[in-house]
Order: C-alpha cells, then structure tokens, then sequence
C-alpha cells in the first residue's frame, strides 16, 4: 500500500479500485469458462504456476529499476486479483475437504494461518528490502508461490484417499449453469453475495479514510511507510491473537449472525464518533476494527455459511462471488470517492456517514442470510434423511431377495430377477450364481441374461449350456459367450 501511495498518491486510490474491478470482472468471466472445461484441482494448479510467473516478471522489472506509474499500478491490480482469486481457491478446497462440524472447529485455526503469513511477510520485508531492493523481494515471494502446487498436491494425496475418493471427486465438481443464474436463483446465495459485496463497500472506503486522513497529517512519504507499516502489522498481530484465542471459541458457542454481527457494529460505533470528531488516532480504531475482525472471525463465519450448499453449485459460484462481487464492491467505492466527494466537492463526513448507513444495510442483510442459511441446511438434512430411508428399504429389499433365490417358487425367483438391473449390488452374487444350477431353464436362462449386474468377471459354467436342447438358454448362452471374449474363445475351440 505505501508503495502505491508513494508512487501514485492517495488520490489514485479511487481509480485503482475501479481499474481492480473491470479487470476482476473479465478474469472471472473467463475463469468461470475454463471451470467448465478442465477440472477444479487443475484451475487451482494452473493459476498459481500463472501468479507465480507474474510477479517473477514484475520483480525483474523493478530489478532493473524499469519503474514507473504504470508499474505501479500493475503491480497494485496484480497483488489485489492475487489475493482475491487465491485466497477464494483455498476456502473452496477447504469446503472440499471439510464437513460442518469439522469447519467450526478448524477454520479458526486454518485462517490463523493466512494471518500469521501476513505478520511474517511484513516483517521479513522490512528487514530484506535494505538488503535485496523490492525487485529480489517480489521474485522471492514469486518463488514462494511456485511450491504452492506442490503443497496442493500433498494436501490432495492425504485427504483424498480409500473409500472416501469418490466423496471428494463428487465435491470437486462443477455445475455446468452458468454462476450469475445459480446466484440469482438462490436466496441463500443473494444474500451471502449481498453481505460480502456490502463489507467490501465498507472496508474500501473505511480504507480511503484511513489513507487519507493518514496522508493529510503525514506529509513525509518515509514516515508515511513506517507509519503503514506499524499499523497494519499491529492490526495483522491483533488478528492473529483474535483467531486463536477468540474465534474458535465463539463460533462454537455463538450463531452466525451473531458472529458476523461483531464487525459492522464496531464500524457504526466508530463512524459515528468518527463523524463528531474526525481525529487520526480515531480512524486508527475504525481501521483496526475492520483490518483485525474481517480476516478473523467474520472471514470464518463467512466460510461457513458455504457449507451447505451444493458442491457443484459451490465451486462453481464461490469464486464468482469472491472475486467478481468483490470487485463490483471495490469498484462502486472508487465512483463514490471520484463522483460523489471530488465530483461534487463534498466534505470527508460524507464518506464517514455513508460508512455507517451502509454498515446498518450491512447488518439487516447478515439476519437475511442467516435465515436462508438456516433455510437451505435444513432442506439438505431432510434430502439426508429421505437418501437415508431409500438406502435403508433398498438394504430391505435385497434381504428379500435372498432369501427368494435360495427358497422362492420359480414365479417369485423370476420376478426378483427382473429388478437385478435396478439393484446390481456385490452381495446377491453367490446367491444369483447358485440358480445357474436351477432345475427350471426359465430360471437359467434369466441368471444368464442378468449375470453382468451382479458379477464382473465372466463365469465360465454358462458355456455348458450351449449343449442343451432348450433354444432360448442356448441363445442366452451364446450372447453371454459372445459378449465375453476370453470364455468364447474356449467355447469354440471345445466345439
């Protein structure tokens, strides 16, 4: 950030933000049109090979001291669409991997992790840039990135293993709709859209404010820097002690919107003293509210609100939501700044009111979304409990099965052979091979036509049928023979 404000000054914030969101709503676009083609773990793969390849370019660039507005605006868009599009990939493969119950005991823990990245960056930075320039420090972090993959790939061989396979291989899919009519026709997605497109709003101008006011008492570009820096790093540590300590232990005891509830609160109770006394230690506050809660507990409470959802419809709208929402968000805050305070001319309170009216829309919209969440996991745990039932009468009707081949007349072994094609499970096997030896030809000669549903390999005992005078057993037989190679093959040597 202090980088960008150097270079292009804290009035080409507003246009940043715009640029972010026209170049995020086309990388989505055509992001979501290679969903549909290539599958999820090779989308996750390939756009941290491309990142990586990105910033190894720029930090060249600045190595060779080819630095200039231009750059700087690069580099701000690639950074913003980095931590957008990435960050929403890893929440979505944490979705894959994690079930509810699981979620609400270790998101807190993973985001942790997210948090203590940034306190770490911002402290090697500090202490390797007089050392290495920015341009070794960019082609490091670009470096850093590059084994991404491979991390991806051990987290993906560890978790998706045994029978639980083909569980996450139905997760990793991708609805084929496209997203913008997934979102529209779920309540539950509008409003999640609705709370995350709002908080963006808010946190980009709580951002101007916060960069403004700064820039306006600071005049010196190097007290500037260190005064960023000290911030964001005391938020990120505020954050991480938050996400440790707390966050777990109030999304376990606590509901979602009331989570979610903690940060626009703090931001009208800030605004609104903000808007009385419009002192820098006060925007400080505002700004550790927001750059402390957002990436802790409310990101957490917001992951969670995924989770019931569909995972074809997840994967695919998720990063929709993230990125292009997002952006639109980013975007609609650089028109208020440029239209509204510049373009009218307006005093700052402006941008500190509509912080709170936003932030009070902000909150009728997480008790929306609460109730479409609630909504939308109890239509998944009636979907359970019904899928729960049909397995349970389709274990009945196998047992009757059963005990119908070893004991039933031959009408009744008949009429339960006609359903081997709906229910074609593993354990009717030795019963189905045992009325091969059936007295009745009807009988054999529907085992044979059926055996493909209960038995993979070929059996070889239906090539002695071939030598019977019934014809219809001996076309079954044939077709069967036919049909299987390898027992055809010895079937015509034999003749």
């Amino acid at each position: 950030m202090h980088f960008f404000l150097s270079t292009a000054g804290a009035d080409s914030l507003s246009i940043a933000f715009i640029l972010t969101a026209i170049i995020a709503v086309v990388i989505s676009f055509s992001y979501h049109k290679l969903l549909e083609r290539f599958n999820l773990r090779y989308i996750i793969k390939s756009t941290l090979w491309i990142f990586s390849a990105a910033f190894f370019i720029i930090g060249l660039l600045v190595m060779f001291e080819v630095t200039n507005l231009f750059l700087a605006y690069a580099f701000y868009l690639f950074v913003g669409i980095y931590a957008l599009l990435v960050t929403s990939q890893f929440w979505v493969l944490a979705n894959v991997i994690f079930n509810i119950r699981e979620a609400k005991r270790l998101f807190g823990f993973i985001g942790a992790g997210g948090i203590a990245g940034g306190i770490a960056g911002g402290y090697v930075t500090s202490i390797l840039v007089p050392f290495t320039g920015n341009g070794a420090l960019i082609i490091l972090a670009s470096l850093m990135i590059a084994c991404c993959p491979y991390i991806y790939q051990r987290i993906k061989s560890h978790s998706y293993k045994g029978k639980m396979k083909l569980e996450f291989k139905k997760r990793e899919s991708v609805s084929k709709e496209p997203s913008i009519k997934l979102i529209f026709n779920s309540r539950h997605l509008t409003h999640l859209a609705g709370v995350i497109g709002i908080g963006v709003l808010v946190a980009k101008l709580v951002d101007y404010e916060f960069s403004y006011l700064a820039s306006q008492q600071i005049a010196d570009p190097m007290e500037l820097a260190s005064f960023f820096g000290f911030w964001f790093s005391t938020f990120n540590i505020i954050s991480l002690i938050l996400q440790l300590l707390i966050t777990k232990r109030l999304l376990e005891n606590f509901n979602i919107e009331t989570n979610l509830f903690f940060l626009p609160a703090a931001v009208i109770a800030c605004a609104l003293l903000l808007f009385v006394m419009p002192e820098l230690w006060l925007v400080i506050i505002l700004k550790g509210f927001d750059g402390s809660l957002k990436q802790s507990l409310h990101k957490s409470a917001l992951e969670l609100l995924a989770i019931p959802i569909p995972s074809d419809i997840k994967n695919k709208t998720k990063t929709f939501i993230d990125v292009v929402v997002d952006s639109v968000a980013t975007g609609l805050a650089g028109l208020v700044i440029i239209f509204v305070v510049k373009g009218l001319n307006l005093p700052n309170h402006i941008i500190t009111a509509s912080i709170a009216i936003l932030s009070i829309f902000w909150i009728y919209l997480i008790f929306k979304v609460k109730d479409s969440y609630l909504s939308i996991f109890k239509q998944s745990i009636v979907k359970r409990e019904k899928l729960r039932k049909e397995k349970n009468n389709v274990g009945t009707l196998i047992g009757n099965m059963k005990i119908i081949f070893e004991n039933g007349g031959t009408e009744d072994i008949l009429l339960m052979l006609q359903k081997l094609p709906e229910i074609s499970h593993s354990s009717l096997r030795d019963p189905v091979l045992q009325l091969l030896n059936h007295e009745n030809n009807k009988v054999v000669t529907a085992v044979i036509n059926n055996l493909d549903y209960v038995i993979n390999e070929p059996v070889a005992q239906v090539q002695d049928f071939i030598y019977t005078d019934d014809s219809e057993l001996i076309n079954a037989a044939m077709n069967y023979l036919l049909s299987h190679e390898h027992i055809s093959y010895q079937s015509m040597k034999i003749i």
